[in-house]
């Protein structure tokens, strides 16, 4: 009895362990640490040049975020051990009957989320307000509330009925589809791929509640470059070894680096906007502000994502325990291509904002127009982007991933 829930947990145990022992592996890599440390270096000379105030952030936020993130932990844990676990056939072959097989998989999932949220909950607790001891509860009960709704609703999710495991058959669909489907997959099953993007959340509840910026682009320019600019410098890396399987198929790089990219702005345009709305609301902006912010948002995660694909492809590293991440001359080169389209597209507007203040108007008459026109220009770089990260890979030598 048990034996599935037993299982579970040292599988965990086991993964934890290699995961934990990679990461630092990667952080223990010179080219790494160099970046790492140049970084807080950075951080701290901005730190102690800024006159901002820390403050905590509102209980009632707390609680929110922390319900979020069981109900997102619990929905992640139940769809790799339920539904997409490579070890499904074998238990399905096992004397056991379903809804004990479906219960001792729950309990997995509610022992790990239970783990992954405690040091979730110290972090709440030491930037949140203080409160009574009794309003801690709450948070156990949003824990044990939010997990099978998170079950559910991944249930819900794979269209299937709890036991039941199949695959999604992508015989008819085209092949630029299989590739986007394949790239989603691919970046979405990869734990830094997750990361990437739970940050930029992280990033604009920090910057509205703990920092207490009444600007968003801080906010939306951190959370984006984070994830679709990271995401698309380490796409091509991710792929190590297996890179040898596009290589040896008759697709041309152009296709590839289109997958690659088109994939990183699935995933960072939806999330720069839910950013923006996020910190719009929250910083109580004008109503020029959310449209300039909306606008601007999908903006930088294209030139974001143009730009992270063009290194990454350039200076790739096919090393798969560094999660594709490149040395530090690809990483300064990264930071200066970053900053320097920063400012000229928060910039450019700004300055013809600007102009037509000086000239008596608004400078929403001119800020607007020209971040749309920025838009525009954004699609076009990152199309060029991505046929420029096309004839890098298909330079790519077999020695190098080998």
């Amino acid at each position: 009895m048990f034996e599935i829930f037993g299982a579970d947990l040292k599988s965990a145990s086991r993964a934890f362990g290699a995961k934990a022992g990679r990461y630092v592996k990667i952080v223990s890599h010179i080219y790494i640490l160099q970046a790492l440390m140049l970084d807080i270096i950075i951080m701290m000379v901005i730190f102690s040049r800024s006159d901002f105030t820390i403050s905590q952030i509102p209980q009632e936020v707390s609680l929110a975020m922390f319900a979020l993130s069981a109900f997102g932990i619990s929905w992640a844990l139940w769809s790799r051990k339920f539904f997409l676990a490579p070890e499904n056939p074998i238990i399905l072959s096992m004397p056991i009957g379903r809804t004990m097989l479906v219960f001792e998989r729950m309990l997995g999932v509610f022992s790990i989320s239970a783990v992954i949220s405690v040091p979730i909950f110290l972090a709440l607790f030491i930037l949140s307000e203080k409160a009574e001891p009794l309003h801690y509860l709450q948070y156990a009960a949003a824990f044990v509330i939010c997990v099978p709704i998170g079950i559910l609703a991944s249930s819900a999710a794979h269209s299937l009925n709890l036991g039941k495991i199949t695959s999604w058959d992508k015989s008819k669909s085209r092949a630029s589809s299989s590739m986007l489907g394949k790239e989603l997959s691919f970046l979405t099953g990869e734990s830094l791929g997750l990361a990437y993007s739970v940050a930029p959340l992280l990033a604009a509840a920090i910057f509205t509640f703990v920092i207490k910026s009444e600007n968003p682009l801080p906010a939306i320019i951190a959370g984006t470059a984070i994830q679709s600019g990271l995401l698309a410098l380490s796409s091509v890396g991710m792929e190590g070894r297996r890179l040898w399987l596009y290589r040896s198929a008759p697709v041309e790089g152009r296709k590839i680096a289109f997958a690659k990219g088109l994939a990183v702005i699935s995933l960072s345009i939806p999330t720069a906007i839910a950013v923006a709305i996020f910190a719009c609301t929250f910083g109580k902006a004008s109503i020029e502000e959310w449209l300039f912010c909306l606008i601007t948002a999908p903006s930088l995660a294209l030139i974001f994502a143009a730009n992270g694909l063009w290194i990454g492809s350039g200076m790739p590293n096919l090393d798969e325990a560094l999660y594709g991440l490149p040395d530090s001359a690809g990483f300064l080169i990264w930071g200066l291509t970053t900053v320097v389209l920063t400012v000229f597209y928060i910039g450019v507007p700004e300055f013809a904002g600007w102009i037509s203040f000086l000239l008596g108007a608004s400078p929403a008459i001119a800020k607007i127009p020209v971040a749309m026109l920025l838009l525009a220009g954004a699609v076009v770089i990152f199309r060029e982007g991505a046929n420029s990260a096309g004839k890098y890979i298909d330079g790519i030598e077999e020695e190098e991933y080998r």
